[in-house]
């Protein structure tokens, strides 16, 4: 429910700082980032939609030119789960920039070492 306080822009910074927080690769944190975030926007759109008796979905449904509301509730979740995965990836990429890189990078310079 962050972006109810804050602009779009403030999801995918909340997304980057958990997958930096959360210490996996950058697949997984994408991955992690976009379910959460598509699952979250789905409920909220859902609850929303619910709210005011479809109205709003299905005027945008035939504004859009599609068959109903139901599939520009699930576009809503993808974007927002492109969305939240893209900063979560950030996060985990930035991370392991900014910590001296992947554990797989430190295991070969550990290697290097002892072998001279």
């Amino acid at each position: 429910m962050c972006q109810f306080i804050n602009p779009i822009w403030g999801l995918a910074l909340l997304s980057a700082i958990i997958g930096a927080v959360v210490h996996a690769k950058a697949l997984p944190s994408f991955v992690y980032g976009l379910l959460g975030v598509a699952a979250m926007w789905t409920i909220q759109t859902v609850m929303i939609d619910n709210a005011n008796d479809h109205i709003l979905s299905e005027m945008m449904a035939k504004l859009f030119n599609v068959d109903g509301g139901k599939l520009l509730i699930l576009f809503t979740a993808l974007v927002g789960g492109l969305l939240g995965g893209f900063g979560a990836m950030t996060g985990s990429l930035g991370r392991s920039i900014f910590s001296g890189g992947s554990a797989r990078n430190k295991r070969r310079k550990k290697r290097k070492r002892r072998k001279r």
